[in-house]
């Protein structure tokens, strides 16, 4: 039998109150929306959106992974330190690399394809501002102000 969408989310949230209390304490205060508009999860802090079809094709153990993922955009308050000056693509990226090799090192297992390094940056024990000025060292903006990716995959399709 075949879990539904929601029924892993319930499961991942019930394990990660049980075993993960510090991420729980936060993560029962968004509001879970199910979204077409993203492709995997997503937060603005006050919900956590998620797509159908990425939670189908992850397991309960990835999807934990990638509700922590959520969690920590809020407890590390990224949406408050973005700033003016940054551009929202590569601030996110910046941040899912620091977040990511949290969670890698906590032991959680993240779905396939998520970004650990990107144009040779790494979020390993650094903040997401020192990540995010690396970046832009190595990601000259086009004259729109966007980011190059020289050619990496697209972090908007990661957790």
């Amino acid at each position: 039998m075949n879990e539904t969408a929601e029924q892993k989310i319930k499961q991942a949230k019930t394990v990660l109150a049980l075993n993960h209390v510090w991420y729980s304490m936060v993560l029962y205060l968004l509001k879970f929306q199910e979204s077409t508009a993203i492709s995997t999860l997503a937060t603005n802090g006050t919900h956590l959106y998620w797509n159908r079809k990425f939670v189908d094709s992850i397991t309960v153990y990835e999807l934990m992974a990638s509700i922590c993922h959520e969690v920590l955009h809020c407890i590390l308050m990224h949406m408050d330190r973005f700033g003016l000056d940054r551009t929202h693509k590569l601030w996110n990226i910046a941040c899912d690399l620091v977040i990511n090799y949290m969670l890698r090192i906590q032991g959680f297992i993240l779905p396939e394809g998520v970004l650990f390094e990107y144009n040779g940056v790494h979020g390993a024990k650094k903040s997401s501002e020192a990540v995010y000025d690396e970046l832009m060292q190595k990601n000259q903006p086009d004259p729109n102000g966007q980011p190059d990716p020289n050619g990496q995959p697209d972090p908007n399709s990661q957790p």
